[in-house]
């Protein structure tokens, strides 16, 4: 991913065989990698959580909305 300009958060593991030959343990990975990533977010505000996505995301993959950044709700 590197390669592309793009970050991530962490790779799921895939049991032994491929996700696709056991897909309750896949869910399971799944399930826990999530509870991890939206605990570590629940205690941000929006503002905070916009911050870091701009600072994370290269804007050419997540483009700024119209009316740009931090000037309002909206249009």
């Amino acid at each position: 991913m590197r390669e592309v300009d793009c970050n991530f958060d962490g790779i799921v593991p895939e049991p032994v065989g491929g996700a696709h030959r056991n897909w309750e343990e896949t869910a399971a990975a799944l399930r826990q990698a999530l509870r991890d990533h939206l605990w570590e977010l629940k205690g941000k505000t929006p503002e905070q959580l916009l911050s870091a996505r701009y600072e994370k995301l290269p804007l050419h993959l997540y483009p700024l909305p119209r009316w740009g950044r931090g000037q309002g709700e909206g249009p």
